[in-house]
This record gives structure tokens, C-alpha cells and sequence, in this order.
């Protein structure tokens, strides 16, 4: 066979998985340990739209991680940084890119004073399943906030479409660490990754 068919055609089986990604948030099995690297965030971008959208975790050393098969607003703040992650491997079901896969569990900076975009994230906690009330707070600058059922009040690093203040929601959500510039309201943050 020849050089050009055998790369073609190795170039269209690589490709071929990414026309048609595996869901936005896969809950697979788990498989190895939490493992823990140096990474950069890439958002991979395709105009054309056949190609895949998501995020990788390119490490220093290494084959690049599937951390996400849709560009999430939360790694977004990531773009192109040098982080420390800790994570899951774990094998998707269905079709997917031929990549290692990634269940992120935390992810910060390497360099904090780089959180050079809104909302200046500098690192995430793991992601948790939390109940609560989202509640409109007054001032000079009113916000919004989630107060856990019987816990915490936190405030919000983004502004979730579906919120319904005053009602109980169940969310899932990740704790995460502004940058000073960022913070405007003392107390911890969430990032709402979803309201159920």
C-alpha cells in the first residue's frame, strides 16, 4: 500500500471517533488511582464544526488527556495556562477520541498572578452535589448566592440561566479560588456546573 494511502487512512481512523464525541459530561467507570501532573489547557476549536470541541490537558511530558468534550466555561478560564492537576483516568463509553480520558478532580495554577481573564480563577476543588437556595443579595453591588440547606452561604463565580431564587435547587458545583482582582465579595465561591 502506498506511504500516502497508509497516512490517509490512519489520519481518517484517528479522526473518525471525533465526528461523533462521546456525551459532555460521560459518568464511566472508575479505572486507576487519582493520578497527579503538570499540564497545559488547550481548547481545541474546529470553525468547520466536524472536529472535536473540547478540552486536553497537554502534560510536560506525555500523550495529552480528554478532560472534556465541550469547551466548559470553568477550564475556559484555563486557556492556555500551565497548571497542577489531580485526576481519574477512566475509559468512556460509546465512541470517543482514541486519547486517554481525564476525570478532572482538582486543577490550579502554576503561576496564580496568570489569572489574566474574568473571573480570575486561580485553582477548583472536586466537584460536589450540593441543595440549597439561591438568594439575591442587596448593597452598593447586589449579587447572588447559594446558601447550602443547614451550611454554608457562598457566593457565585458565574451566573447560572436557571437559577430560581427563594426555591430549594439541587446543584452540582465546584469550590473555586479567585484570583484578588477577581473577588469582590468575601467568603468561599462556587462555580454551578449544573442545577438538577
Amino acid at each position: 500500500m502506498p506511504r500516502s494511502l497508509r497516512l490517509g487512512l490512519s489520519l481518517a481512523l484517528l479522526l473518525a471517533p471525533a465526528c461523533s464525541p462521546a456525551p459532555a459530561t460521560p459518568v464511566p467507570p472508575a479505572s486507576d488511582a487519582l493520578r497527579e501532573f503538570t499540564a497545559t489547557v488547550q481548547l481545541a476549536n474546529d470553525p468547520h464544526g466536524k472536529q472535536f470541541h473540547g478540552v486536553l490537558l497537554q502534560p510536560d511530558d506525555g500523550e495529552a488527556w480528554v478532560v472534556s468534550y465541550q469547551p466548559e466555561p470553568w477550564l475556559a478560564a484555563f486557556a492556555d495556562q500551565r497548571v497542577r492537576v489531580t485526576g481519574e483516568p477512566y475509559t468512556p463509553e460509546g465512541q470517543a477520541l482514541l486519547r486517554p480520558h481525564l476525570r478532572v478532580h482538582t486543577l490550579a495554577l502554576v503561576d496564580p498572578s496568570r489569572a489574566l481573564t474574568a473571573p480570575f480563577v486561580i485553582s477548583v476543588g472536586p466537584e460536589k452535589s450540593l441543595r440549597g437556595t439561591f438568594t439575591d443579595e442587596p448593597g452598593d453591588e447586589p449579587h447572588r448566592v447559594f446558601t447550602v440547606e443547614g451550611g454554608a452561604t457562598y457566593q457565585l463565580a458565574n451566573a447560572p440561566d436557571d437559577a430560581r431564587p427563594g426555591q430549594p435547587q439541587q446543584i452540582v458545583a465546584r469550590e473555586v479560588e479567585l484570583a484578588p482582582q477577581g473577588a469582590r465579595h468575601d467568603g468561599p465561591t462556587l462555580w454551578v456546573l449544573a442545577i438538577q
